[in-house]
């Protein structure tokens, strides 16, 4: 292994140079990563889904009309005397209420807006737990794998979440999106994706 800081070579398992006494095995690890396809989460750009966003500025436009149905409705039934046209308002009022709390609902339980706007939403909470992430994170498949303070965890593509943390030594696939190699405190095994030991 070849010291970066003065050239000079030493053996494969050192972890410090012989001459100058540079870390080795900090740039090893970086480089090993490079090699596998992993970059600086930081440096990453996430494509959105136009049919997400598609969806989500139309949600929004009913929400919006939902909101004024409400404001509409409120002042309707306040302003009107006759028993027959207030509870006429009241319903339009509560129809907008409704309309506009399924939109909201779908919205966030759908994640339309970290799939619409990634960079924005999906970018910084990806941040807090990874320093590097594998490319087939741009390839859109289900799983990738992250690294965060040399250690591995997988990250699930389609929910935005972390779906292993960063605790392994060392993570492969021994099915791809489905069982996993792992190394942990010297210990080798395989485990499925939700983290269950297999025998």
């Amino acid at each position: 292994m070849k010291c970066n800081n003065c050239g000079c070579d030493n053996p494969d398992d050192a972890k410090y140079c012989r001459v100058c006494g540079n870390v080795l095995q900090l740039e090893s690890f970086f480089e090993k990563l490079s090699e596998l396809g992993f970059m600086p989460t930081t440096m990453i750009m996430l494509k959105g889904s136009l049919g997400a966003t598609l969806l989500l500025y139309l949600l929004e436009l009913l929400f919006v009309i939902g909101c004024l149905m409400v404001i509409g409705g409120i002042i309707a039934f306040l302003d009107q005397p006759v028993l027959s046209g207030n509870a006429c308002s009241a319903f339009v009022a509560l129809g907008g209420f409704v309309c506009s709390f399924v939109i909201a609902y779908v919205s966030f339980k759908y994640k339309l807006f970290d799939k619409s706007f990634p960079n924005r939403y999906v970018k910084s909470e990806l941040l807090k737990e990874a320093d590097y992430i594998q490319l087939d994170f741009v390839n859109d498949d289900d799983y990738t794998f992250i690294v965060k303070n040399k250690k591995f965890g997988v990250y699930s593509v389609r929910r935005y979440e972390i779906q292993l943390p960063a605790i392994y030594d060392w993570l492969s696939w021994k099915i791809e999106g489905q069982i996993l190699n792992v190394q942990q405190n010297g210990r080798q095994y395989i485990m499925d994706i939700y983290g269950n030991e297999l025998k």
